[in-house]
């Protein structure tokens, strides 16, 4: 099989490089997209068909050319700037909130490019507000006598539920803990990340946010780059298989981009036609390196006898009989009380793949629906907390699990603990 693939990938090698000296067709660069889009932008906020900044002051003239802006383009003006990126085209950001946004993204707490133009918000007046394309529904609200200021997460989906009832931030937020803090035209709020719950001064704000609901921004509470509090995992001692992969070593020259004339190197699209058949090698010597039958059911306190139950589950592993653990064991628990006979779970047992061995009474997240509770398992653990969640408990609606389990015990023996402790 090995020599098989060796002698494809060479072949495929020397076809694709035989036909990539037939000159490419040049692709037109991004930068000449970027380019045509800002030139359109900046002409209709010219003519006043788009808004024009506060009071009216326009962009004003061109500093400098097109350049580079993270994955893509800027022009910068005397009064703002133009952004455009393939995901969200031509935006443009005047003055305080540009500064802001430019600030924002030098450090790792990356918001994405600007989503919308900068305009009048009507949640102060006057101010001014931009929204962005990065994790958390990021914002970026100015007035000219608190500045400019950033929402998100939490606090974006607040300031989007009350509107003018609590107004436009007039500070950075902080974190305390599980808290995060923030100061509004109308007051104080904070989230607690632990519990779900709101409170704030004066108290009528946190009332009116009792009902809300969080979209599942993830573990980060759609808040990628700001430092929160970290959970240790329990610590569990598990023996997988080693697997090994040598991969075949490729020499490929630096490519060279040519920015100027929008032309792509073909030695490129060689390494890009290269890749899959490299991985599919690779893949396939690591199929060879695992043998699911050199598995034996582990023995010891707490692990049952071992008995030809347990030893024919894992053969189903190795046969292709079973899909996964948990259906091994129901299966076997099946023919347990068929049998009128009381089971206990097994040893761990490698999971689909054979890489990752899965808790006793664990299931994966359903591939077609990651959030729906697979039949007879509701309760969702979160690996990077260590935590699990069951059924009513603050947070389950949005939580997105890494492992459902059947019942309370069975998470707590795989290693999680629950959220109030």
């Amino acid at each position: 099989m090995k020599t098989r693939l060796s002698a494809l990938t060479l072949g495929l090698a020397v076809a694709v490089g035989s036909a990539l000296l037939v000159p490419a067709t040049a692709l037109a660069a991004p930068v000449d997209d970027a380019t045509t889009a800002i030139n359109q932008l900046s002409s209709q906020i010219e003519s006043g068909a788009v808004d024009r900044g506060f009071n009216d002051a326009g962009l004003g003239a061109k500093k400098g050319s097109v350049t580079e802006s993270g994955d893509g383009f800027k022009q910068v003006f005397a009064g703002g700037t133009i952004f455009w990126s393939e995901k969200t085209g031509a935006k443009v950001l005047y003055g305080a909130i540009d500064e802001r946004y430019t600030q924002q993204n030098n450090g790792p707490a990356d918001i994405g490019f600007p989503d919308t133009n900068e305009a009048d918000s009507t949640v102060g007046d006057p101010s001014r507000v931009a929204e962005f394309a990065g994790t958390g529904d990021p914002k970026i609200f100015w007035t000219p006598t608190d500045g400019a200021w950033l929402v998100r997460g939490p606090m974006s989906a607040a300031s989007t539920e009350l509107g003018k009832t609590l107004g436009v931030p007039t500070a950075e937020m902080k974190v305390d803990g599980t808290n995060l803090t923030q100061s509004f035209a109308n007051g104080d709020l904070t989230f607690d990340l632990k519990t779900g719950k709101w409170s704030s001064m004066p108290a009528s704000l946190a009332a009116s946010l009792s009902g809300l609901k969080l979209p599942n921004w993830g573990a980060d509470f759609g808040l990628p780059g700001v430092e929160l509090p970290k959970v240790s995992l329990p610590s569990v001692d598990v023996t997988a298989p080693s697997v090994s992969i040598d991969a075949p070593t490729v020499n490929v020259d630096t490519p060279n981009v040519n920015a100027d004339n929008g032309g792509i190197s073909p030695w490129w699209w060689l390494l890009l036609l290269l890749l899959p058949l490299l991985f599919l090698l690779a893949w396939t010597r690591r199929r060879k390196s695992y043998d699911y039958k050199a598995v034996k059911p582990a023995t010891g306190p707490g692990f049952p006898e071992v008995t030809p139950e347990r030893t024919k589950r894992l053969a189903g592993l190795a046969d292709g009989t079973e899909s996964s653990a948990a259906g091994s064991i129901a299966k076997s628990a099946a023919a347990a009380t068929a049998a009128a006979t009381p089971v206990r779970p097994g040893a761990r047992v490698p999971a689909e793949g054979g890489a990752v061995p899965l808790p006793i009474g664990a299931t994966r997240p359903l591939a077609a629906d990651p959030m729906r509770a697979p039949e007879g398992y509701p309760i969702k653990a979160v690996n990077e907390t260590g935590l699990f969640y069951v059924p009513g408990e603050v947070l389950y609606d949005v939580v997105k699990p890494d492992l459902w389990f059947a019942t309370v015990p069975t998470a707590i023996s795989g290693g999680f603990r629950p959220i109030e402790d």
